[in-house]
């Protein structure tokens, strides 16, 4: 078992520890990261993999992993942002991630600006049917 979490105290430094009964933990191993927000932990491809938010004011998601729980990667930002602590997942023989966008959703990027263009050309958002009792 392995946990990851935020140092208790104005570091927000990242910390990782084991166990193999899930009684008797190994010592908090410092990942030299720092977050403003729990990480999230996954097992994937015979490596652990860790995402969290940056410690600063991009709220950029950066992910490192690790062979060893001991020796991590650089951070790798994944140019996405989050307002909430991601999560990850493996499902499919793939690693996930979930997380909440800015601004509830409002990101202004051109894919969007595409899509909304092409939504509208199509007449928009369908009408709402408005049922008896409503």
């Amino acid at each position: 078992l392995w946990t990851a979490f935020i140092a208790d105290n104005n570091s927000n430094e990242l910390l990782i520890c084991s166990s193999g009964d899930g009684l008797g933990w190994s010592n908090n191993t410092p990942m030299n990261q720092s977050s403003k927000a729990a990480p999230s932990l996954a097992m994937f491809q015979n490596k652990l993999w860790v995402a969290f938010i940056a410690n600063n004011n991009t709220n950029s998601l950066l992910v490192c992993s690790s062979t060893d729980g001991t020796h991590w990667t650089n951070n790798t930002p994944i140019n996405q942002s989050s307002k909430a602590a991601p999560s990850l997942a493996v499902f499919g023989n793939k690693l996930w991630m979930a997380k909440i966008g800015q601004r509830g959703g409002s990101v202004r990027s051109a894919a969007k600006k595409r899509a909304a263009r092409a939504n509208g050309l199509k007449g928009g958002r369908p009408r709402r049917k408005v049922v008896a009792g409503d």
